[in-house]
């Protein structure tokens, strides 16, 4: 996310008054937070964050994949099925 937001040059405080407007009483020391991977989002927080920073949903795509991905490998190490 950060480098999403750095790409767009916008500051966290700027991202955090933008989400505020949306009604998400955030500061920007949970952006940093979020931004570290120390804090989860929800998913309302995550979609109002991604069109914050003018993003589709559709940018988590490899994400997912890269954890599915990753989760099989995982599962065939150990031995498990699924």
């Amino acid at each position: 996310m950060r480098k999403n937001r750095e790409r767009k040059n916008l500051s966290q405080s700027e991202v955090t008054m933008r989400l505020q407007l949306l009604g998400w009483d955030i500061s920007r020391q949970v952006l940093g937070l979020v931004e570290d991977g120390r804090r989860v989002l929800g998913d309302v927080e995550l979609f109002a964050l991604l069109h914050v920073l003018g993003e589709k949903p559709s940018i988590l795509d490899h994400f997912y994949q890269n954890f599915w991905d990753a989760r099989k490998k995982s599962r065939k190490k150990s031995g498990q099925k699924r």
